[in-house]
């Protein structure tokens, strides 16, 4: 196969992907869904083949967990002032009670 053909192969194939996006996914997670010891299979064997990829992945992970922590040490509830200790880097109470005071708080000033 020439230079050209392959060329217009591969938009043929972005256009039809492109135009059936939908139909794909729905075939793709059904596929998924029957076949779970092949998908852990295609899993394992990509791992084995990328451990590049997989350790690139998980330092750069890490470096964003450490990263969200520093910038969360600083942060406090906007209704009791204590420093925050959540999961979440964009939380503004330390819990739902502080959350639900604060609204309250707001609503009766309006």
């Amino acid at each position: 196969m020439d230079e050209k053909a392959k060329k217009a192969r591969r938009e043929y194939a972005r256009q039809y992907r492109e135009k059936n996006r939908e139909r794909i996914r729905e075939k793709t997670k059904e596929w998924v869904q029957n076949n779970p010891d092949k998908v852990k299979q295609q899993r394992k064997r990509w791992s084995q083949a990328n451990p590049d990829k997989i350790r690139k992945y998980k330092e750069n992970y890490w470096n964003k967990k450490a990263q969200e922590m520093e910038e969360q040490a600083g942060n406090v509830c906007l209704n009791c002032g204590q420093p925050l200790e959540t999961k979440r880097t964009d939380a503004k109470y330390c819990n739902t009670n502080c959350r639900v005071a604060y609204n309250r708080k707001l609503n009766r000033n309006k």
